[in-house]
Formats: C-alpha cells, sequence, structure tokens
C-alpha cells in the first residue's frame, strides 16, 4: 500500500481551449511538494480538480493506491484533501468572526451537536492560530482583516481540520518576511506529522528553501519531476519557460527619462507621515516596509480611495487636485492594480473585454451605444500582450 496521492493523466477543456493535457502529479505524505509553471501552465487548473471545484474532467485520483472520486469540495475533504486559496474571499465569510471561519467545515459535517459549545469554537480557533505564531482575536469578523491576517484564518481552517493533504496556492505572497518564516516553520511541523503539502508558488527560492520535490507544468503539460537538492533556481526557470538559455529573457537596461510622478510630504492621519518620492520615465520604484507599514494606504492615497490630509502629487509637472474619486485620477493617467485584486479589482461576472475596457469606457462608445467590434479588438490585443489564456 502506497501513501501517495496521484493524478494521472489529467485532461481538462473549458470549450476549445484546452487547459490541461494528459498531465500527472505524484505527492507522498510526509512530503513539501512545489507545483511550478509560468502564468497559464494549468496549476491552479489541476488543484481546482483536486479539490472538487472543477468536476469535470478526464483521468484518474488516486489516494494510497485506490482510485478515489473527487466531483465536489465535500468529496475532497472527505478525502482529506484541503486547500488554501490565493484569493482569500472566494472562502470566508465576512460576517462571521475568526472563530467561526475557521472551525467552519467541521461544524458543518458534525451533525450530532444541536447546541453550539462556543467555548470550544474559540479554543479550538485559539490552538490553531497559536501553531502559526499569530495574535488575531478570534472574535474579529473577518470583514474587518487584512489580507495577511485572512490567510491566517484559511491556514487555520487547514489545521483544525486534520488535512491528509493540504494545498497551499501562493501562501506567501500576502506574507511579510517574519509570517513567512512562520508559516514554513508550520509547515514542516505538518510534514513531521504526515501531512503532504503541494506548494504552489512563484518565489523560487523559498521553492529551494522549503520543498523536498517539484513538479514543473509548461502550456498545461507535464514537463518534469525533481528533487529540490539536486535542481538550481536556472534549471527551474529554464523547464518553466522552455529555452536552453535563461539570459535570453533578462531585459537590457532601460535609459531614465525625466520626472513623471513627484509625491510630497503626503500624510495620512495615523498611518502616513510626510510621504515624498518621484518616479521617472522608464523607471521601477518599489514600495518595501513590513505588513501594517503603510504601503497599501499609500498607492490608495494616490488613487483616491483613501482621504489624506496634507501634501502634493505632480503627474508630468501638472499638480493634481487632493482627494478627488478614482476616475478623476485616471483621467490624468494613473492606473491601481489593488491588493485584492478578486474583490476590488474586477467584476467576476462580467467578461473579460469589458473589465479591460471598463475604465476608459469613453473610447468605445457612440452616443451612449457600445462599440462591440472595437471592444472585441482592444480586448483580443491586450490579453495577447500580457498572456491571458482563456476560451473565449
Amino acid at each position: 500500500m502506497t501513501n501517495e496521492l496521484s493524478m494521472k493523466n489529467i485532461t481538462k477543456n473549458f470549450g476549445a481551449f484546452q487547459a490541461l493535457n494528459k498531465v500527472d502529479v505524484t505527492v507522498q505524505k510526509g512530503e513539501i511538494h512545489a507545483l511550478l509553471g509560468a502564468n497559464g501552465a494549468g496549476k491552479s487548473t489541476l488543484m481546482k480538480i483536486l479539490c472538487g471545484a472543477y468536476d469535470e474532467y478526464e483521468g484518474k485520483i488516486y489516494k494510497d493506491g485506490e482510485e478515489i472520486s473527487i466531483s465536489s469540495p465535500k468529496e475532497a475533504k472527505s478525502h482529506g484533501i484541503g486547500i488554501v486559496h490565493q484569493e482569500v474571499d472566494v472562502a470566508l465569510i465576512p460576517s462571521l468572526s475568526v472563530a467561526e471561519n475557521i472551525v467552519l467545515d467541521v461544524q458543518a459535517s458534525n451533525k450530532s451537536k444541536t447546541f453550539v459549545n462556543w467555548k470550544s469554537i474559540y479554543k479550538k480557533a485559539e490552538e490553531a492560530l497559536s501553531l502559526l505564531g499569530s495574535s488575531l482575536s478570534v472574535k474579529k469578523n473577518v470583514v474587518d482583516l487584512t489580507l495577511s491576517e485572512k490567510q491566517q484564518v484559511l491556514i487555520a481552517r487547514a489545521i483544525v481540520q486534520n488535512v491528509d493533504y493540504l494545498i497551499l496556492d501562493e501562501p506567501t505572497a500576502p506574507l511579510s518576511v517574519e509570517e513567512t518564516k512562520q508559516l514554513f516553520s508550520v509547515m514542516r511541523e505538518l510534514k513531521k506529522s504526515g501531512v503532504g503539502i503541494i506548494y504552489i508558488s512563484h518565489r523560487l527560492q523559498e521553492v529551494v528553501d522549503i520543498c523536498d520535490r517539484l513538479t514543473v507544468l509548461k502550456d498545461g503539460r507535464y514537463v518534469a519531476t525533481k528533487e529540490t537538492s539536486h535542481t538550481s533556481i536556472e534549471d527551474v526557470i529554464t523547464l518553466m519557460l522552455g529555452t536552453s538559455s535563461v539570459k535570453q529573457w533578462v531585459k537590457k537596461s532601460v535609459e531614465i527619462g525625466n520626472e513623471l510622478l513627484h509625491v510630497e510630504a503626503l500624510s495620512l492621519p495615523g498611518r502616513l507621515s510626510n510621504i515624498s518620492f518621484h518616479v521617472k520615465e522608464g523607471e521601477v520604484v518599489g514600495i518595501a516596509g513590513l505588513v501594517g507599514a503603510g504601503k497599501t494606504e499609500l498607492c490608495r492615497s494616490l488613487f483616491g480611495l483613501e482621504q489624506y490630509v496634507s501634501g502634493s502629487v505632480r503627474l508630468k509637472g501638472k499638480k493634481l487636485k487632493l482627494n478627488k474619486q478614482p476616475y478623476y485620477y485616471i483621467a490624468q493617467g494613473l492606473s491601481l492594480v489593488p491588493e485584492e485584486r478578486r474583490k476590488e479589482g474586477i467584476f467576476v461576472h462580467e467578461s473579460i473585454a469589458d473589465n479591460l475596457v471598463l475604465p476608459s469606457l469613453s473610447r468605445f462608445t457612440n452616443y451612449s451605444f457600445l462599440k462591440r467590434g472595437k471592444i472585441k479588438e482592444k480586448a483580443q490585443k491586450t490579453t495577447g500582450q500580457v498572456g491571458v489564456k482563456s476560451h473565449s
């Protein structure tokens, strides 16, 4: 009897678009296994099949040598498979407390209990969070949490469930360095207890540091499975990009031009104080700091989502008005990709095309009528430029 979880010949189509083509992945108990690939490689689709989010696919799934059926999240959980989603809001109920969200699945499956034991719920939640080194209040509502705190709640939920296999989809994306170290400590403890962990990340140094093996996908196909101890980061990039030389992917230096954006003494009560910086043409400026340092608030302030009380912002030499609505700053040439993209950045029930042109809709209308042909043309061009893969 083998102690492993295997996906064999997994194929998934979305209409005419083939997202996965006969992909094989095997994860052993007590192993941290990285699933790698460039955007659009099929990682998330494969994991959505494993956790029951997609029920129509070809191929077979085996646990400990026996074929199992997974056609819903409930079935996945019954087989001891849990997931911590990258898009945390799809798995959390904002109106409930931290404790309620952590024990949600356990409570829902406990049909023999008529009354809720709040003392037990709070204790379980606190114990799970303590393993993460978190001091988060279990009575706090999820709607009031930061992105990194929501991530902690989801990981704590997985700990409470006592899963056999745990999928972590980009778990360190919203975490600070210290929070990441604590997460790795928890992962190592779960590994010692026999839990198999599937770890998805674009941070390749993390993969080398924490994972035992790695599997690489490219364009929906299986490429290779390697021991991380015998695989360099350059080897991984070569497998992901399908080129024998990484050097050709390194961009040449760009000539820095004139000043574009100038921020002077921007202040936001209780969060930002006297922030000044500038950005020139062809320049990428990094804003760094620990969780809670004000990075997000700074970006939101520049886009009109936070009301700062003092300071000045100039764009191409023109002084912008303070505390206007986002549409004003869009018209001036500013754009924002928010931290919680699914929650604040897109309309999930609208098409890709409509989402792409929405901020500049006036360019695609004629006497209040939408120019659908131009919208489609623009969407096709833009998705091609940034590598969006979809069946339409």
